[in-house]
């Protein structure tokens, strides 16, 4: 029967489309789940980045301010922030230096901020970026695998994570066509 034939065909083209787009989620949720595991093994190198820092902060300085710090792959760290003291980043910097290996390739660069109107440009901010390589961190990151979204004819038919309507209604078409294929029997 050509009706049936053609019905089969179209049940097992949305069925097909249905394994491809499954494989494509899994595949992204398992790259989610590599993140996820990866962020989690850094913490504690990052809790303990924090410690560390903290004990070389530059006593006295009241003035010294951390307005951004980042961490990149490879434990490198990036530290920027003002100061009204050029001897307190050299002191921080010294002590980073004298860590016992925490941080190597470490090097920094400090710029006079603008002098507010009226301040003389002695008595002006410093802006400071001080960049290192903070071991442990360095030996706890490896890299993480991502995987593009679906894309090609079966993305066409692929199922959003966050689309959980289109997802049900696709299962209870998928269920009818393999109920009436097979004759109403389950």
């Amino acid at each position: 029967d050509l009706h049936a034939a053609e019905h089969r065909a179209e049940s097992l083209k949305a069925e097909a489309n249905l394994r491809v787009a499954a494989k494509q989620h899994f595949a992204e949720y398992v790259a989610l789940t590599e993140q996820t595991l990866e962020l989690r093994r850094r913490q504690p190198a990052t809790a303990q980045l924090l410690n560390d820092l903290d004990g070389q902060w530059p006593a006295g300085d009241l003035s010294w301010f951390i307005s951004e710090m980042r961490t990149t792959a490879g434990g490198s760290l990036e530290l920027k922030g003002r100061t009204l003291r050029e001897e307190s980043v050299t002191a921080f910097t010294r002590g980073l230096e004298f860590s016992n290996g925490l941080f190597t390739n470490i090097s920094n660069n400090i710029q006079t901020a603008n002098p507010a109107k009226g301040e003389a440009q002695s008595n002006a901010p410093l802006d400071f970026t001080i960049r290192a390589v903070y071991t442990p961190l360095q030996k706890k990151i490896n890299p993480v695998v991502r995987t593009a979204p679906p894309t090609g004819p079966a993305a066409e038919g692929a199922l959003r994570p966050a689309d959980r309507t289109a997802s049900g209604e696709a299962m209870a078409t998928l269920v009818r066509n393999q109920s009436t294929a097979q004759g109403g029997r389950r």
